[in-house]
């Protein structure tokens, strides 16, 4: 009354926003980005009661937003803990802690970072970058979750040990007004568990094939599962019931994948799933430099989903769609775009351009701190069909497209502390690599498709993309494969899902062809085809083996081999059953049919029959072999489709 001026503040910072602030709809309290992510503000005004009731006029006289004089002060550490006390070799350390700090931008490291040094017992020392993590709680609402953001933001690290014994870490947080640290302290380290063989590398002495840092070789067997949505096999299958469940397809299919020896899967960091940078189009998006919490929450789950079930992830950081204008174009509403506040005129300029190198840069430093220490991160696949990204199907032969993958290569192996294998791809088929990118010798495995709408030729694909691995002496990946890309009739993928994983385990593919649908695996249930390989496979080791491929024009057949000293591997299939586009085809019953293995030292064997949909071999037999023998023949029982059988010495049981 009597025409008084109220003036009130609201505070957006520091520890008075803090207590001044609460949550509506989620669980996530004031923090330092709060001020900075505010949209709308609204005035409200209430009598405090109706004694005080009020009749007349009241002007709002002036709103501002006031940014305070306020001093940059140094950060602070607090409440730090370190998850688990007593860790084995090869079990995730992190390291939690709050920090308070002035930073507008917490993903950027030139206004905050957290860096650790790991002394191992060896006396090593290891540098670990720290990163910015948000929690949420996840509301399981049909078809998908729903992520409440819950809990304060905090800053962690994530290491993996690798030798057993105690070690020592520092820590330091440094941003413009100095630098904190929390006092050195020690941790054990226990022995290893049983299971834990270490990083998957490229064989040092056997380069088309995978091994553990254990020497171990290791098998892959794999399926793309890139995100949980799939409209090309919704369209493909229009009648299905499969449909998008978020994290829950992961959730259901990996115990069941694991299960039937599946140890590789394929997932995009792509806009419409784990992504961290986008456009202003879901929560958690602000542009380029800000990278999304809730789809760093959803990868994190995703990470703890594969080490529990055994299985390796091959992480596509950018798939071709954000940075191509002419295929799967998402240029429009990319945030590197000009038109959407960016600073790039033109996909094209992503390979060219410096800002848009150091920020793809400082993308791969929060990448790695976050997910670097994972084993089971197979490897980091930096685009995902680079002959389709740009403005022309010109783009991926011009010098730019080299050199970013020489620069970004060579940093992401200097930024990551484990040392994973780094890789990138083309679309269609094996003849669309460009060797100057194939040659780079940071580029450790070729990954490639094989999509036709000929069996036959499908199958070309695959032995041209093993051919062309061994010219280049690097190990070769199809990671998309099954009919024409816009899918086929199931009849058809049925039979391709069956020549990819037998053909490419006997092409001495380090990671067999993973099939494009994995709904229809998961919906037709075709699980098995990949228990009954891992079954055969169980306790081989392909490296340093011959392959052989031998046809029999009469029969229809084709009978490929890996021989090894006093060990040999052959798979068999019908050429006219799997090569006819009928879907309803009753395969032939094949009878009496033999053929001659040659050059098997003399020796008691056994050879092992297998009918490659089932788990064990439908029969065995002895076979020996005298001195002089040149050829053995091999009579093989009677079959349908495809058999596969192995001769190996006796003693070996």
């Amino acid at each position: 009354g009597g025409g008084r001026e109220v003036t009130f503040r609201l505070p957006l910072q520091g520890g008075e926003a803090a207590r001044r602030w609460q949550s509506v709809g989620h669980e996530r309290p004031w923090h330092q980005l709060t001020g900075g992510q505010l949209v709308e503000v609204g005035f409200r005004l209430e009598p405090p009661s109706l004694a005080a009731e009020y009749r007349g006029t009241v002007e709002l006289r002036a709103a501002r937003l006031w940014r305070g004089a306020n001093g940059l002060t140094a950060p602070t550490i607090e409440d730090v803990r370190l998850l688990p006390t007593a860790p084995r070799v090869g079990e995730m350390v992190e390291l939690r802690m709050s920090v308070e700090a002035v930073y507008g931008n917490p993903f950027d490291r030139e206004e905050i970072a957290v860096d650790a040094e790991f002394v191992r017992p060896d006396g090593e020392r290891e540098q670990v970058a720290g990163f910015y993590y948000e929690g949420f709680l996840a509301e399981p609402v049909r078809p998908r979750e729903r992520l409440i953001p819950h809990g304060a933001p905090e800053f962690r690290v994530r290491y993996r040990p690798r030798v057993a014994g105690e070690h020592r870490i520092e820590v330091a947080v440094a941003t413009a007004a100095g630098t904190a640290r929390v006092p050195a302290f020690e941790f054990e380290v226990l022995p290893a568990a049983d299971d834990f063989s270490g990083f998957v590398r490229v064989d040092p002495e056997h380069p088309l094939h995978l091994s553990y840092d254990s020497g171990e070789v290791f098998e892959g067997i794999g399926l793309n599962i890139r995100t949980p949505d799939d409209q090309r096999y919704l369209r493909m299958k229009p009648a299905s019931d499969w449909r998008d469940e978020g994290l829950g397809i992961y959730r259901r299919m990996f115990p069941r994948l694991a299960a039937a020896g599946v140890n590789v899967v394929e997932v995009w960091m792509s806009s419409w799933w784990l992504a961290l940078e986008w456009i202003n189009d879901a929560p958690g998006y602000h542009g380029v430099g800000h990278f999304n919490p809730y789809r760093a929450w959803k990868l994190d789950e995703l990470f703890e989903l594969a080490e529990s079930h055994g299985i390796h992830l091959i992480l596509v950081l950018n798939n071709h769609g954000k940075f191509s204008s002419w295929v799967d174009r998402e240029w429009e509403r990319n945030p590197y775009n000009v038109a959407n506040g960016g600073f790039l005129d033109s996909p094209d300029d992503y390979f060219s351009d410096p800002r848009a190198r150091e920020s793809f840069k400082r993308t791969v430093d929060y990448i790695v701190a976050r997910w670097g220490h994972s084993p089971n991160l197979l490897a980091w696949k930096l685009f995902s069909e680079i002959d389709l990204t740009g403005t022309s199907r010109r783009t991926y032969q011009m010098p730019p497209m080299r050199e970013w993958h020489r620069e970004m290569s060579e940093y992401v192996k200097s930024a990551d502390p484990y040392r994973h294998i780094v890789t990138t791809h083309w679309s269609s088929n094996y003849t669309r690599i460009n060797e100057p990118v194939a040659r780079l010798p940071e580029i450790d495995i070729l990954g490639t498709d094989a999509y036709h709408q000929e069996t036959a030729q499908v199958l070309q694909y695959f032995a041209g993309t093993a051919a062309f691995g061994e010219q280049i002496g690097k190990p070769t990946v199809i990671t998309e494969f099954g009919g024409p890309p816009q899918g086929d009739a199931i009849g058809v993928l049925r039979k391709q899902l069956r020549l990819g994983l037998w053909q490419g385990y006997f092409l001495n593919a380090a990671i067999v062809p993973m099939l494009w649908w994995f709904g229809f695996v998961d919906e037709h249930d075709m699980y098995g085809d990949f228990a009954a390989l891992a079954a055969f496979r169980d306790g081989e080791d392909r490296r340093g083996m011959r392959r052989d491929s031998l046809i029999f024009p009469n029969e229809r057949l084709e009978i490929m081999t890996l021989s090894g000293t006093r060990r040999v591997l052959a798979w068999g299939f019908d050429r006219e059953y799997y090569l006819s586009r009928h879907e309803n085809q009753v395969p032939r019953r094949i009878e009496d049919f033999s053929f001659v293995l040659a050059d098997l030292p003399a020796g008691v064997y056994r050879l092992e029959f297998w009918n490659c949909g089932q788990e064990q071999p439908v029969g065995e037999r002895g076979l020996t072999v005298a001195e002089g023998d040149g050829e053995v023949v091999i009579e093989v029982p009677a079959f349908e489709r495809d058999f596969a059988l192995k001769v190996v010495p006796e003693e070996s049981q």
